[in-house]
């Protein structure tokens, strides 16, 4: 099937930013404080997911039509009151989604594009470059590269794992596999001066990539628990030509802290998993997360580090259920591991969530509206 580039109703849709301050209190762990205010930037459309760009100037949000989200959230409590296991969440292969860039220092909105299926964000982690994953009939979907609100050309690589590199000259991708597994061994490199893609065979399989932002360098290898619930992986680390500096045996690779002094393992490959955060020099661990999903008892996810403190990372605490017809609760944390406890805690904001480009607020949607909190005084 020939894709097609969805149409834009350019002339509605441009408008102007909307601006809110007002005070509000938070929950930290040494009691009730105040805090300062929230900066909120208004969308035509409730936003469901969002990207910030490298340069902190932009966010590209995507906004979902939520009816059928809706409707299952309220059959699945209907469900939970009649001690029922609730529906399966809806597919969004077919709601209508669309796309947004907001220019933060203008307040300018510009609609990116408009299609019938979900449309998936990758942002570049410096700079003002943007992937923009849009839906196709058949396949992962198709990859269009942005500069800011500017699109500049459609890639032909597969979009089903898309990680920048740290410069943001390059992109890895998925390239197929010469095994039959759930990991794969090859990994697409697309040079963007020139879009020159070449395909690396990997020295172990792999189902993640992960990139430390201090040198560029590729860490692979992904955490399976062995027969004393100690993570173990085959991890390997390649510079940003994928070409072999070592086998890691220290640590496991994850989540990089901004300077890659800390990583952060992952959690949810196949189910949920504990995770450890653990000191990249001396492989010593640092902070267990425990995670089962049994939603028994308080448990812990990472989130994201801070991208300027290699100490504070956000994680989610879950609360155990408290009967059927209550959903489980989770509540957002600030933690400083040098200190070795909660900075802030929220229990006001559900989805997605990410650190400002300077490291001072976190951003969250609610409703129609991004919002900026203001965590670090």
């Amino acid at each position: 099937m020939n894709w097609t580039r969805p149409r834009l109703r350019l002339s509605i849709w441009t408008v102007t930013l909307i601006v809110f301050w007002f005070p509000f209190w938070t929950r930290s762990a040494c009691g009730q404080k105040s805090a300062p205010v929230e900066r909120r930037y208004g969308l035509p459309c409730e936003v469901t997911s969002f990207a910030q760009s490298g340069d902190g100037a932009t966010i590209w949000a995507v906004c979902q039509d939520q009816s059928l989200r809706k409707q299952w959230e309220m059959d699945a409590a209907e469900a939970r009151k009649k001690r029922m296991s609730p529906p399966p969440p809806p597919a969004t292969s077919h709601a209508r989604t669309a796309v947004y860039a907001v220019e933060l220092p203008s307040g300018r909105i510009t609609p990116l594009a408009n299609a019938e299926g979900r449309i998936e964000i990758s942002a570049a982690p410096v700079g003002t470059k943007m992937v923009l994953v849009l839906p196709q009939e058949s396949g992962s979907g198709q990859p269009v590269l942005y500069e800011g609100t500017q699109r500049v050309a459609e890639l032909s690589i597969d979009p089903s794992l898309l990680i920048w590199s740290a410069d943001a000259t390059k992109i890895y991708f998925y390239a197929g596999s010469t095994i039959q597994t759930d990991a794969w061994n090859i990994l697409g490199v697309l040079r963007l001066n020139g879009l020159v893609v070449s395909h690396e065979k990997l020295l172990e399989s792999t189902e993640s990539v992960h990139i430390c932002a201090a040198d560029g360098h590729l860490f692979t290898g992904d955490p399976i628990p062995n027969n004393k619930r100690k993570l173990e992986a085959n991890s390997v680390e390649y510079d940003s030509d994928l070409k072999f500096i070592r086998r890691v045996t220290k640590f496991i690779p994850g989540n990089f802290s901004a300077s890659c002094r800390y990583v952060a393992t992952e959690q949810s490959y196949h189910g949920p998993l504990s995770g450890e955060i653990i000191d990249v020099a001396t492989g010593e661990y640092l902070k267990h997360l425990d995670f089962t999903g049994e939603e028994e008892k308080e448990e812990f996810e990472f989130e994201s580090w801070n991208p300027k403190s290699d100490d504070i990372f956000l994680r989610s605490m879950i609360q155990p259920i408290q009967g059927a017809a209550v959903e489980p609760r989770s509540i957002l944390q600030v933690f400083n591991l040098a200190q070795g406890g909660v900075l802030r805690s929220f229990d006001d904001i559900s989805g997605k969530v990410l650190w400002s480009n300077d490291g001072q607020s976190i951003v969250f949607s609610r409703g129609n509206f991004l919002v900026f909190r203001s965590i670090i005084e």
